[in-house]
């Protein structure tokens, strides 16, 4: 015979699944799985700049040292005249190909080179806008990142608190796990 729920045992469901979303939403940043960095990060340089005939625009000279970020481009174009590309160091990341407007990309690309935005062709402007981090988010989880005039200053920010709030979540998991079945069987 099929057994329905009574009313606390639908609370401890639902207490169970809160807590077990909790964990499946902030665990992958606290064990580095997603990248601190990764989203609504202060330190992340807009720029943009408006290239009217030929030329180029540098927005960053990166370096194997002193690598950045590209976090996302955008370009739009107001004519088919000329092409407008996107590169780091010699290597295309973006290119519209001639075509009007290059959609919002989002991309998390290491550059190590220079950082810079060429356009060919006369008869049009092509304004670009991207984003940045000054820095390599790859090798910068669980770290934070304080920029200082001469280099960046690395500090670990994973406390024993932290490590505390995880092993409790942890423990909260699975007791509520264990009186969910233990009250179902």
């Amino acid at each position: 015979m099929l057994k329905f729920p009574s009313y606390p045992q639908k609370v401890a469901f639902i207490k169970s699944k809160l807590v077990i979303t909790l964990f499946i939403t902030i665990f992958p940043f606290m064990a580095g799985a997603i990248p601190v960095n990764a989203f609504f990060n202060p330190y992340t340089i807009s720029d943009q700049t408006q290239i009217t005939g030929v030329g180029e625009y540098t927005f960053y000279e990166a370096t194997a040292e002193n690598p950045i970020t590209i976090q996302a481009i955008r370009i739009q174009q107001s004519g088919s005249q000329s092409e407008t590309m996107i590169m780091c160091g010699q290597k295309t990341i973006a290119h519209n190909y001639g075509v009007r407007d290059y959609s919002l990309d989002l991309l998390n690309y290491l550059c190590q080179g220079t950082f810079k935005a060429e356009k060919t062709g006369t008869g049009d402007s092509a304004f670009i806008s991207v984003s940045y981090l000054p820095f390599n988010i790859v090798s910068s989880s669980f770290l934070t990142d304080k920029l200082s005039s001469t280099s960046l200053d690395i500090t670990s920010t994973l406390t024993a608190g932290d490590l505390a709030i995880i092993l409790a979540l942890i423990v909260l998991i699975f007791l509520n796990l264990f009186n969910l079945i233990k009250r179902f069987v």
